[in-house]
């Protein structure tokens, strides 16, 4: 998304994402979480928890904290229907590398908005099971953060795409 927001373009299925509701978690808790879990491997072992983050976001406000992190104003990523139509040019890469992680993401948030599943139900919370608090949120995580052009490759290129997972 954070590739999208630079490029200034996103499919509106994922961009224009308003009605499930997901709990991302920072990169931090999840490390805090991890930690717990192998320090008290025995208590843990054989069990399944959900690890998300404390607030929620939809993917339109995730993507709106990119184009801040990128430097654009909110609402500047166009959000395209035909964002995975394919060109003349289009199909070379496509035989090449592909563009199934594109597809794959806005079928996932498809799929989300259109059924919203309630993951929580009937699952153990990791952190209010150990204990637990969530020392970022994601809004957090995007605060003063400035992405440069140079440090992303953009969607337009095929090195972006990871051929081993197409």
């Amino acid at each position: 998304m954070t590739q999208c927001a630079a490029a200034g373009k996103i499919n509106a299925s994922v961009g224009g994402s308003k009605t499930y509701h997901y709990k991302p978690i920072s990169t931090d808790d999840l490390a805090l979480a991890v930690q717990t879990a192998l320090t008290n491997f025995g208590d843990v072992k054989g069990q399944n928890y959900l690890v998300n983050g404390e607030h929620e976001h939809t993917l339109n406000e995730i993507l709106h904290l990119l184009e801040s992190a990128v430097g654009k104003g909110t609402g500047q990523t166009s959000l395209s229907k035909s964002f995975l139509r394919l060109n003349l040019s289009d199909f070379v890469e496509e035989f090449f590398t592909g563009i199934t992680h594109d597809k794959n993401f806005r079928n996932f948030a498809e799929y989300f908005d259109t059924h919203k599943p309630n993951l929580l139900e009937g699952s153990t919370d990791f952190f209010q099971k150990h204990g637990l608090k969530h020392t970022k949120d994601l809004s957090d995580s995007y605060k003063g953060v400035n992405i440069h052009e140079e440090d992303l490759v953009f969607p337009i290129f095929s090195n972006y795409k990871m051929t081993s997972l197409d």
